[in-house]
């Protein structure tokens, strides 16, 4: 529900200081109720320690106000905004955050914290107005590991160690973070850190624990705990790579599923066969979710969803390979959210697409890239804790490689279909035709399925 920032360094300079304060400034945009910091001086500084600025009301700009005094070696900040149920009229300096414990630990907190009753009775404190209160007290007591695994709720933390330690700590609540010579400085979000000269800002690891020592050694480790389950949910369109893919996990020793989209394409009918005959072949699952309402009455514009379109079959097929012809709008986007949907809501721990490295020359939602941008809104995308991740066991391979590794994996290659057309057999001049006819030939291996038309 908050903004956070700071920074920790050895060697504290004004252009350091002044980036903290242009990042802080950006940072009220997440929080307009109140804002705050503390910090600490370099250690040959004479004044106390910590330092605090706390006001009601977000920062509008940057003046003298906002000097950071005696060179400070670390600084935490927040800007604030109150949840309804936690709104106060009057901010006294006590109810801005960050916090401090009279040990000497120095909080700021971007989230909610949902059992900070329950916690504070535990540790024998009086009732708290603001539910980020307790974690320093919590900390205090039981140590940064023993109080996150404590925490009903989200957060981002920033947290300050009397020894000097700079503890950053999130679960799916974002941190971002930048190395310089002799520093590192963290925010909320990328763009709060941006400067012409402050680039190759990283996003923490969600669920993650980022340990910073004074000499600014780094550490990270997760906060995840293992996975219990091996359930792989298979996005299969009954096609070679995702056939090879359900293949490799049900070789792996996972309960995989083969989750299947009817959307209304040429296809549908041999897809849907060949999907459960994968499913019967290797004694997996197979569901399906209709989705031709979506993709044939209210987007459309497909050549693959419209049977009066041509298919561009008298541009050859090479070239219905080499250019998306038959682009689904945001097919696999919507595929894989449905899918996510679906994962999270059954228990499985793993999403597998049938990407391919081919492909991803035609279709942009076949690149590598999508797939792992995808893979990092899964935190942000599932409840609190939830662990599914998202493969691409083919999304390095060319089709040749894909059947070479099928034919190792003695994956039902014959089982599948790939044509666009849903006649009885491949229609052998498609752009799908093309690269499985060719795929083979590259493995001097004969095709399995037959062809209405030779090469």
């Amino acid at each position: 529900m908050c903004s956070i920032c700071g920074f920790i360094t050895t060697q504290p300079t004004p252009e350091l200081h002044d980036a903290f304060l242009r990042t802080f400034a950006r940072s009220a945009e997440r929080g307009r109720d109140s804002h705050g910091m503390v910090g600490g001086p370099h250690p040959d500084a004479s004044w106390g320690h910590p330092f605090a600025l706390r006001r009601p009301g977000p920062s509008t700009g940057i003046d003298e106000t906002y000097s950071l005094g005696p060179a400070p070696t670390w600084v935490i900040a927040n800007c604030r905004a109150e949840p309804t149920t936690e709104y106060v009229a009057a901010k006294t300096d006590d109810l801005i955050p960050p916090f401090v414990t009279p040990a000497g630990t120095a909080v700021t907190h971007n989230g909610t914290i949902a059992n900070d009753k329950e916690l504070a009775a535990a540790l024998n404190l009086p009732p708290l107005p603001i539910d980020s209160m307790v974690i320093g007290p919590l900390i205090d007591r039981y140590g940064i590991h023993n109080a996150l695994a404590q925490l009903v709720g989200s957060y981002a933390l920033a947290v300050h160690a009397p020894d000097g330690t700079l503890y950053l700590a999130c679960n799916y609540k974002p941190i971002f973070i930048k190395r310089l010579p002799n520093a590192y400085i963290f925010g909320s979000l990328e763009a709060h850190l941006r400067e012409d000269w402050l680039d190759n800002i990283v996003q923490l690891p969600p669920y993650s624990l980022t340990t910073i020592a004074p000499d600014l050694t780094l550490s990270t480790q997760t906060l995840r705990p293992p996975i219990p389950a091996r359930r792989a949910l298979v996005i299969c369109s009954g096609g070679l790579d995702s056939a090879v893919v359900a293949t490799h996990y049900v070789r792996l020793g996972y309960d995989t599923t083969l989750l299947h989209f009817t959307y209304g394409c040429r296809a549908e009918t041999r897809e849907r066969e060949a999907v459960n005959a994968l499913a019967a072949h290797l004694q997996c699952a197979a569901r399906f979710i209709d989705m031709r309402t979506l993709f044939r009455a209210d987007i459309g514009h497909s050549r693959l969803t419209d049977t009066a379109a041509d298919l561009m079959t008298e541009r050859g097929g090479e070239r219905s390979a080499e250019l998306a012809y038959e682009w689904v709008p945001a097919r696999n986007l919507i595929f894989s959210s449905v899918a996510l949907a679906y994962a999270e809501a059954h228990g499985f721990s793993t999403i597998a697409l049938g990407n391919n490295l081919e492909e991803s020359g035609a279709y942009p939602d076949n690149e590598m890239i999508f797939t792992l941008k995808f893979a990092d809104l899964v935190p942000n995308a599932v409840n609190l804790n939830a662990q599914i991740a998202i493969e691409q066991p083919v999304g390095n391979l060319t089709k040749h490689e894909i059947v070479r590794l099928g034919l190792e994996l003695d994956a039902p290659l014959h089982l599948t279909w790939s044509c666009y057309e849903n006649g009885p057999t491949h229609c052998g001049t498609c752009g799908s035709c093309h690269l499985r006819r060719h795929a083979f030939a590259h493995n001097h291996t004969p095709d399995p399925v037959p062809y209405r038309e030779a090469s």
